[in-house]
């Protein structure tokens, strides 16, 4: 599915990206945002967009970017997750498989569209 080293760049923008929604949400919390305007809650994944995983990471459905920032960014297990969110086990770990191929597929899409622009 993918390579150690596009495994390890995931997980590295993935974990960015949580720090960065944490730091956003912490903000929000703390009134540190603009005054008059409404802080609205950082989207899984949020802070990814200016990297390849996490320009393809924002072009997944929400459900499935959800789950997949809550198991391999938070690190929750597969019952964890469907318990906050009222699901069953099965559909975080169907939520999770489709996730992983939608992002191989458009980190493989993006990895071949750059080849053809050489």
């Amino acid at each position: 599915m993918f390579t150690a080293g596009e495994r390890e760049q995931l997980r590295a923008g993935l974990i960015a990206g949580a720090r960065a929604d944490a730091r956003i949400s912490a903000a929000a919390t703390t009134g540190s945002a603009a005054v008059g305007r409404p802080s609205l809650p950082p989207e899984p994944g949020g802070a990814l967009g200016l990297s390849p995983v996490g320009a393809a990471l924002q072009r997944l459905p929400l459900t499935e970017r959800e789950v997949l920032v809550l198991h391999y960014v938070a690190g929750l297990p597969v019952d964890a997750i469907a318990q906050e969110r009222g699901l069953p086990p099965r559909a975080v770990k169907t939520r999770l498989a489709a996730g992983r191929r939608h992002l191989e597929r458009e980190l493989t899409a993006r990895r071949e569209g750059a080849r053809d622009d050489r």
